[in-house]
């Protein structure tokens, strides 16, 4: 029957472990649960709609596992910055942005799933997410704002879908580990730098109007490190856990899972 957790309720409490909402809550306030260094597990009950505050997280540098169901539809700027024991979020199917710094130093994180509904990628928000290996990103993103992945270095592969029009810059720069990105045809501002140093991205498919060449630095250093540029399907296979490239019946040995 709790409706209402005003502002930092549990704020310092430094032994508790994990926290559940009920979903009869209407109100959380800001700071509920910020430096709560021994809280591993944040839940919002599936049903329960109350707007999560960006701070309420702030200092939980334990926090392992965030399910918010459909609590908030904003993921707030620096909402989870610096958890770097973070594993596991689950997001509802509401969210429409990921705000700046939201996931920034979030090493931890493996993957994660953004729904259909989410409009906007904001500057920063994986920033530094080393161990990111995959993410989708729904259909409805427009934007994707400067460092959004930037040193994600696990990433291997992105597609990008056709809603987006804007990469920003230094977008997906240094992700050292990207074979392949698709660029499609609604992408119209590849911003500087948004590649740089993805010294691993040897495929570029491009679907897009953009003239992009291989070997040259243009649209953000895309196609900088690329064998080729193509509009057809992924040339890079995985081989009993063996990711290979053929170019010109060379096969490249690109890393392996």
């Amino acid at each position: 029957g709790l409706e209402i957790i005003n502002d930092s309720v549990f704020a310092n409490c430094a032994s508790l472990k994990a926290i559940t909402i009920p979903d009869s809550v209407t109100y959380i306030g800001s700071g509920i649960v910020e430096h709560c260094i021994g809280l591993e597990s944040f839940t919002v009950g599936e049903n329960c709609m109350a707007y999560i505050p960006a701070s309420t997280f702030y200092e939980c540098t334990g926090l392992k596992t965030v399910v918010l169901n459909n609590a908030t539809t904003d993921i707030g700027n620096q909402m989870f910055k610096g958890c770097m024991l973070l594993e596991s979020v689950t997001l509802g199917n509401n969210v429409t942005r990921i705000g700046d710094a939201a996931f920034h130093g979030c090493s931890s994180l493996v993957s994660i799933d953004l729904p259909d509904t989410l409009t906007e990628i904001a500057g920063s928000a994986f920033l530094n997410c080393t161990s990111l290996e995959s993410i989708i990103i729904g259909e409805n993103v427009k934007s994707i704002g400067h460092d959004a992945f930037s040193y994600c270095t696990s990433l291997k592969e992105i597609v990008i879908p056709d809603s987006v029009t804007r990469i920003g810059n230094s977008a997906f720069s240094n992700c050292t580990s990207l074979t392949s990105v698709t660029i499609p045809d609604s992408v119209t501002t590849i911003g500087s730098y948004a590649f740089y140093n993805c010294y691993k991205l040897v495929e570029v498919i491009n679907r897009s109007s953009l003239n992009i060449v291989a070997d040259y630095s243009d649209y953000g250093y895309v196609a900088y490190y690329a064998k080729e540029v193509h509009g057809g399907e992924s040339k890079i296979v995985n081989y009993n856990d063996y990711l290979f490239y053929t170019y010109n019946g060379v096969n490249y040995l690109m890393g392996y899972v």
